[in-house]
């Protein structure tokens, strides 16, 4: 017999209310290979084990577009962990009131990124008679260590997808005792989630307010750059998002390193301003002291 049980989900329904679950999956072609023959060679060369030793080969440089595709993937993937809280191994969970931003923007990331690959393999045979010509590798140059433009083709995909936070509807044929320890490992494992994206939140509060405190600490001013303050006004801006479990300690953390960045416009206030130097510095290490990093 068929045991539909519908799960409490007064203690899961808040994170689904939330926000939704986004997964990014990337897969690229990084252009380099193994050269086998030259770590032999390398290896009798200086009586070398030659398991111990490996020669890879970087068959483009630097603002290939190769290059430039494997660049934007990197940004991809650090613009969906900057604005999610990690779910589990390349899905986030991302807070519905930051969804039109977010999905504005990673399409037209993924957009770029589409172009580029279809620009790289369109024009393939141009680019292998190019590099052939450069002959930057020398001796080293294998025409086999590059695939075919139908091969690259195959190299690259990039998946974006959105899912709703599970809640917990069982519809399992089991019985009572397994069905009530099934019960009990979920909502412990959605306990445990909650857990954890709250203290990410923290953790990147805290890298914010920890990274800022150490350079006006060390009074080193070539440290100093203009993102010393854009990233502390992007982190107030985003603990809004990413606050998902409504803690009011986080709440109040945001708060007061809003109020410590108040009259301070742009990097040459902290360089040229000692007194706001010194408050911001002072308001910094209240906040590492006061709160339960």
């Amino acid at each position: 017999m068929e045991n539909v049980v519908q799960e409490d989900t007064s203690n899961t329904g808040g994170l689904a209310a939330s926000g939704m679950l986004v997964e990014v999956r990337i897969s690229e072609w990084n252009g380099q290979v193994k050269d086998l023959n030259v770590r032999d060679k390398v290896s009798s060369d200086n009586n070398a084990n030659r398991s111990r030793l490996q020669v890879t080969k970087k068959l483009f440089g630097k603002g290939s577009l190769l290059h430039q595709i494997n660049t934007l993937s990197s940004q991809i993937r650090a613009y969906k962990n900057d604005n999610t809280l990690q779910w589990v191994q390349s899905v986030g969970l991302l807070p519905a009131t930051n969804f039109y931003n977010f999905n504005t923007e990673i399409h037209a990331l993924v957009d770029r990124w589409r172009g580029l690959v279809d620009k790289l393999c369109t024009g393939w045979d141009a680019q292998l008679q190019q590099i052939q010509q450069d002959n930057e590798l020398g001796a080293l140059h294998n025409p086999d260590d590059y695939p075919t433009a139908e091969e690259l083709k195959r190299k690259f995909s990039i998946f974006i997808n959105f899912m709703p936070v599970p809640t917990g509807d069982w519809r399992v044929q089991v019985q009572a005792d397994e069905l009530r320890e099934l019960k009990s490992h979920y909502q412990a494992v959605i306990e445990q989630k909650t857990a954890d994206v709250n203290r990410e939140a923290w953790n990147k509060a805290y890298k914010v307010v920890r990274g800022m405190a150490d350079k006006l600490h060390s009074e080193d001013v070539k440290r100093w750059h203009s993102s010393f303050v854009t990233n502390a006004k992007d982190m107030c801006e985003m603990l809004t998002h990413l606050n998902v479990t409504n803690d009011p300690e986080l709440e109040r953390a945001r708060r007061d390193l809003e109020n410590a960045m108040m009259g301070i416009e742009d990097i040459d206030d902290i360089k040229e301003n000692d007194a706001k130097r010194d408050a911001l510095r002072n308001k910094l290490d209240t906040m590492l002291s006061v709160y339960d990093w």
